[in-house]
């Protein structure tokens, strides 16, 4: 695959951070990287569209192709909560998303100069918004995505297994758009840690 040559994966990474994330993290006004949040709100709700749009033919899938009544191993059982916390732990795998989702509260300390009447009642009323939406989410893109391949759920349900012969087309947008939020979101994290600490100084 072309993705595995050494001049995309040694490249590519280094000439984004040189390029686009390192002078993102030089600006100052922190306000002008909402637009990225913006994307990413607009690239989780699009994700969680096409889970759910998808999620009856991937049920239909399971049914004619994995579920065999005489294997237990394929059996759903939704309340069965042992192998997230077996040896591999993978709860807390599966949940990296959700508190990587928390970072974007980090933003609101700096900007709260900048908002009127920035009195402390309306900074917490923005935090715990903001939370509370973050909460909402992930907790539905997570829920989602395990009603859709409950058997063998992936850490990150877009890398799920594909149940067609051909490209996956939604997902793969949603999947680069995901990517494109992650790079942004790194300098608009690094420059609110960078005021709020000086805040603070």
């Amino acid at each position: 695959s072309v993705w595995a040559a050494w001049y995309i994966k040694d490249v590519f990474p280094y000439a984004i951070g040189l390029l686009i994330i390192f002078p993102l993290c030089l600006i100052e006004d922190v306000s002008k990287l909402r637009i990225f949040s913006l994307f990413g709100v607009i690239t989780l709700l699009s994700i969680i569209g096409l889970l759910i749009f998808e999620c009856p033919s991937y049920v239909r899938y399971y049914y004619n192709n994995i579920y065999k009544e005489s294997d237990s191993t394929t059996h759903l059982n939704f309340f069965d909560i042992k192998k997230g916390f077996g040896s591999t732990l993978s709860f807390f795998q599966f949940s990296s998303s959700l508190f990587y989702s928390f970072i974007t509260t980090i933003g609101a300390v700096p900007i709260f100069k900048k908002i009127k009447n920035n009195v402390l009642r309306r900074m917490q009323k923005v935090v715990r918004r903001t939370v509370l939406f973050d909460i909402i989410l992930f907790s539905t893109i997570s829920v989602i995505g395990y009603l859709t391949w409950p058997i063998s759920t992936p850490s990150l349900i877009i890398e799920r297994k594909k149940i067609v012969k051909s490209a996956d087309i939604p997902m793969s947008i949603g999947r680069i758009a995901l990517v494109l939020t992650i790079i942004m979101k790194l300098p608009s994290n690094y420059n609110s840690l960078r005021l709020t600490l000086f805040n603070i100084f």
